[in-house]
This record gives C-alpha cells, sequence and structure tokens, in this order.
C-alpha cells in the first residue's frame, strides 16, 4: 500500500505565538502533520487525543481556546469532521 504523504508548513504567526501555548501549538503541529492532498485534516478528536496522550475533552478545549484567540489557522465546515490548514 502506497503511503501519500503531504506536507504544508506551519505558519510563523502559530509557531512564534505569545498567546497560544505550547500545548495548543503542538496541536497545530500535529493537524500539519497530517494534512492529505487537499490540505486538510480528518483526524478525529479520539486520534488527535491518542496522539497526544491526553482526553478527548483536552483536544476539545485546545481548539475551541484556538478559536477564541481569534487564530483563523483552523477551520472547520460545519458539515465535516476536517481542519484546514487557512
Amino acid at each position: 500500500m502506497k503511503v501519500l504523504s503531504y506536507w504544508s508548513p506551519v505558519p510563523r504567526y502559530i509557531r512564534y505565538s505569545k498567546i497560544l501555548t505550547d500545548e495548543e501549538k503542538s496541536l497545530c503541529y500535529l493537524i500539519n502533520d497530517y494534512l492529505n492532498e487537499a490540505g486538510y485534516c480528518d483526524l478525529s478528536n479520539e486520534e488527535f487525543a491518542t496522539k497526544l496522550n491526553v482526553s478527548e475533552k483536552t483536544i476539545s478545549n485546545r481548539i475551541s481556546s484556538i478559536f477564541k484567540k481569534g487564530y483563523k489557522y483552523l477551520s472547520k465546515p460545519a458539515s465535516s469532521q476536517a481542519y484546514y490548514l487557512s
């Protein structure tokens, strides 16, 4: 089975942010690591939690916090579980 891998750099405004916590940045990096050819990551919160060794609630809280801090790095269409880089 051929495994496709697509890579996109994490934007500098995420990497050097003084507003985001290191844990929130780690989540952004993980999302970036699992981008597909369309530029989105469709891992579930459960999969994120397993990979980061935290609870699903923690993942949900981190994603909410990233949005609340005004970062548009993550966008999630209402009908999808996928996270897009913008």
